[in-house]
């Protein structure tokens, strides 16, 4: 019935656009380190733990340093979907090197 009468329209239409633009800074921020990554292989090795540990720390738990960060409005939210996603960018442009 909300979905019908069009008052979503507007929540769906942002958090889209949150989505997007989290997409975009993640593939274009994580390709640029995975890059920089293949062609240093000492800075890779020092790295390299990091990015095998990263997803063992729940990133939402960051979401109130977000808040407080940049404010109560999209942004912690891009944030968010920026950090769940550049750690699998820089892994897999990285694999792609290799």
């Amino acid at each position: 019935d909300i979905l019908r009468s069009g008052r979503m329209n507007a929540d769906i239409l942002l958090t889209l656009q949150n989505v997007g633009i989290s997409f975009v800074l993640a593939v274009t921020v994580g390709f640029a380190i995975g890059v920089v990554l293949s062609r240093m292989k000492r800075l890779r090795r020092a790295v390299n733990p990091y990015l095998a540990s990263y997803y063992a720390v729940p990133v939402f738990i960051f979401y109130p340093l977000m808040i407080a960060l940049f404010g109560l409005n999209a942004w912690p939210l891009i944030a968010i979907g920026f950090l769940f996603a550049i750690a699998a960018m820089i892994v897999n442009t990285l694999d792609g090197f290799d």
